[in-house]
Order: C-alpha cells, then structure tokens, then sequence
C-alpha cells in the first residue's frame, strides 16, 4: 500500500468507493478518469513535502488523494479516492500482465508481442519488448526480469531493454495452454507436457531446475502461486484444487473440494488463504491453505474473469458490469468496494504491492463509444 503520512488524512473517505466525482471506469469520456492517455503531469511520485501536503485538498489533489503523499499516478482524484487512469490504448486484448519498477508489459492477445510502457503510461503507441516471441502464452515478473511462456519454451526478457534469453528448450515440452505463476521467490512455476502432465519450476534467470516433476498431475485447468505456495486446479470428477509448499517436493499436496460444476477457475495464495472464482456459479471463495472440504464464499457475483490478493484484500473482475472490485480476505457479502465500473471485459488482472492492473477489450461497433480501442487500466491503491 502506498505510505500515508502522519496526521495528514481525509476524513470519511473510503479508497476504492465508485460515488462521487467522475465514474470510475466508465469508457464514455475517453480516458475516465479525466486525464490523458499516459500523461505523467502527476505520475512522478515525489514525496512535495510537508508544506505542499499540508495545503493540498486531499479529497481532490492527485498527489495527496486521501492521505499526504498518495500520489494517483496519472489518474484523477476524486472524493478523496484515485480513479483508474488508462496505461496504454493496447494494439490488442491483453492476455497476460507483469509490472516492475522498470515499466508495465503484456502479451498480446495474438500472442505475437510483449508490449511495454514505462511506469508513468505510454504517451502514444506502446513500445515492443520482444517482437520476436511466437505464441506467447503469459509472462510473470520477478524483479528486473520476466519469464515469457513462449511457444514450447520459457524464456527470459529482460527489462527494460528486452534482451530475449531461452531458459528451457531442453527436455519434454512446455504445456503453452497453461500460464506461469510466480511465488514472490525468483522461481516459475509451468506445466510440461513428456508423457503424463506435470508441474515443474526453474529459477527465472534458468538456474536450478527442479530434476523432474514438482507435482504431478493430469487433467490441469489452471495454476496459482502466491506466498511461497503453488496451487493447481484439477477437473476430473470432483473438481479439486491442490496446495503445496516446498523447496524440494510437493509430496502429498493439500486438496481443495471446490465442488463438481466444472468452472472456468482462477487460483491465488496468501501464506494461511487459497482464494478462487468459479465463473459457473459466480462466486469467489476461500479455504485455507492446508485444505477443506467446504469452501468459504466470500461474494457472488457473474461472469467472474480473475482473482489477485494482497495482504488485506482479495480482488477480483467481472465481465457482466465492467467491475474491478475487492474484498477483504473475511468476504464482503454483496458489498464489495468498486474500484472501476463499466469496464469492457476486465480481465488480465494483476495486484502489485501499490497498484491494480487490468486490460479490457475494445468496444464493437455501435454507439457513441464505438470503436474504442483495447486498453490497459490501473488504479493506485
């Protein structure tokens, strides 16, 4: 979360709430939260000092929204809370996030490109960071780096000058329909593919590759990391999740009984939570970590499109409203707080330790906002 400084602070203002002030999200306006498409006017981040902070209207001030010092980077301030403010216009629909201190990136939809903007937003056309990457499935950040999950490869891109390293061309073959997760530790977790199917991991600069398989498996439809744990859904009769943590081998994980519906499923950890979305049911769940038989729901809401945590809350998009909404870990019920409305499809989404990520498709023709470009959106904490 982004530092609030002492005795600096809005009065009833709760970040997140969509009332108030310019619609969060809604894609009518061009950029809706009033500023322009990579402007970084605001997006510098310095601290204006105790002078500036104490004169700034913290309901309304970019750089002090809601507290001294909490910068919106580019977007609006409104009510005392940030609102999103549009990254990039996309060339095409993200399928995949990962942001550093060196800029934002994402695979294309396509999966020909790695795209890229610098921290403050893309000012006209997106940059490409590895043209060269083919059928590029999904790319993680661990520090300076990113893993790209390539076609039948894993790959190192550096950043930012995108410097392409292959890191796993040997044995077997990556599965590219699954993604790859990180687990705040500099290894990657992907699913090969050498007779039977199996999660392995290797460090993302191609170090110490685990000889063999981390945990196998067989009918995988989604991976997780989070808090030194990786997670794997599994649908085969009862739809199960499994949870393990471990430097050397997984052993017997611990199982998550979902329930048999066979929905769409994104997975994400904190060291003692496993929190997932059945778009099926449209609900967002927890368990423990260590496993249960019934899951928590925490909301219950449509055509639920990803799930990212942090230390307090759980987040989650939904294609049916445009929303980008969290929860605390204990759940909210049907009172989630909106960070974003009206979004085209949010989906890609990605939670870093002061920002929300997520990209949305374009708009079809028709309308007053037809033919709206892709975009990539972020709202700061």
């Amino acid at each position: 979360m982004s530092a609030i400084v002492a005795g600096c602070s809005a009065a009833s203002s709760t970040p997140g709430d969509s009332d108030g002030g310019t619609d969060a999200g809604s894609p009518s306006n061009g950029t809706p939260d009033g500023s322009t498409a990579g402007d970084a006017s605001s997006a510098t981040g310095v601290d204006a000092g105790g002078d500036a902070c104490a004169s700034a209207d913290l309901m309304t001030d970019p750089r002090s929204c809601g507290a001294c010092n909490h910068d919106c980077l580019g977007g609006a301030c409104s009510a005392g809370v940030c609102r999103p403010f549009r990254v990039s216009r996309a060339d095409a629909s993200a399928s995949s996030i990962a942001s550093n201190g060196n800029g934002v990136y994402w695979v294309t939809k396509s999966g020909s490109q790695v795209l890229s903007c610098p921290p403050a937003g893309c000012p006209s056309v997106p940059g490409v960071l590895a043209g060269s990457l083919n059928n590029t499935v999904a790319l993680v950040a661990v520090g300076a780096d990113l893993a790209v999950l390539d076609d039948n490869d894993l790959q190192n891109v550096t950043t930012p000058a995108g410097a392409s390293t292959l890191i796993y061309p040997r044995v077997g073959s990556v599965n590219n329909g699954q993604a790859i997760c990180g687990d705040d530790t500099p290894y990657v977790y992907y699913e090969m593919s050498s007779g039977n199917s199996f999660i392995t991991r290797i460090r993302v600069d191609g170090g110490d590759l685990y000889p063999g398989a981390y945990a196998s498996t067989s009918g995988l439809n989604a991976l997780g990391c989070g808090a030194g744990h990786v997670l794997w859904y599994v649908s085969s009769g009862t739809d199960t999740i499994y949870s393990c943590q471990s430097a050397t081998d997984c052993g017997v994980p611990a199982t998550i009984l979902p329930v048999s519906n066979g929905g769409e499923t994104h997975i994400a950890a904190t060291t003692a939570l496993a929190f997932f979305t059945r778009r099926t049911t449209g609900t967002l769940n927890s368990c423990a970590i260590t496993g249960c038989v019934t899951p928590t729901v925490l909301h219950t809401t449509p055509d639920l499109n990803g799930v990212a945590v942090d230390d307090t809350y759980v987040y989650f998009t939904s294609g049916t409203g445009g929303l980008v909404g969290r929860c605390p870990h204990a759940g909210c019920g049907g009172n989630p707080t909106l960070l974003a409305q009206n979004q085209t499809n949010p989906h890609a989404l990605l939670v870093t330790k002061d920002a929300v990520y997520w990209a949305t498709d374009a708009l079809p023709a028709g309308g007053a906002d037809a033919g709206t470009p892709p975009a990539i959106w972020r709202v700061m904490k």
